[in-house]
């Protein structure tokens, strides 16, 4: 996912990235595009947060939930940081591409990211912002595709999947 994010910061300082809505956010929820190509080149000068090396990783899952919540630990404060983080940026990215899981053969995307708790939390920061709600959801490196931040209603934090249940 890294070098497709890599790719993906490149094309948008070359003018190559597009941004489209995508057709249940218009039908749906009315969405506008808010977010010009033209304005996507400053991703390629954008300070990142990347909320997998952003929060450091549990050593055992059963340990997780109890890391999220002891605001001593590292990963206390980092999870505990993300509502500020996902508030104040000017872009949020679901970056998503297809890849395969490397211990359960799986196939992680847009889907799986959904179906995900701690995803639909920073989902639904972002839709609670008061300033920017917009979000884009990249699959590739040549596209970025306006979301409606209202999917939050039809797919809750408190019915996905958590690894640890205790998360949720």
């Amino acid at each position: 996912q890294l070098r497709v994010m890599q790719e993906l910061l490149e094309n948008a300082g070359s003018a190559q990235l597009k941004v489209r809505v995508d057709a249940l956010s218009i039908g749906v929820f009315a969405l506008k595009p808010s977010v010009k190509a033209d304005a996507i080149s400053e991703l390629r000068r954008c300070h990142l947060w990347y909320d997998y090396f952003g929060v450091p990783q549990p050593r055992a899952a059963r340990a997780e939930s109890d890391q999220h919540t002891d605001l001593a630990s590292d990963m206390g404060r980092a999870v505990h940081s993300i509502p500020g983080y996902v508030a104040l940026s000017k872009y949020f990215v679901i970056l998503a591409p297809p890849v395969v899981h490397k211990d359960t053969g799986r196939i992680l995307d847009y889907t799986s990211w959904t179906g995900r708790g701690w995803c639909r939390l920073e989902r639904l920061g972002r839709a609670l912002s008061p300033t920017e709600t917009h979000i884009l959801f990249a699959d590739g490196t040549s596209t970025l595709q306006e979301l409606g931040a209202q999917e939050y209603i039809v797919a809750p934090v408190g019915t996905a999947n958590f690894t640890v249940e205790a998360d949720r």
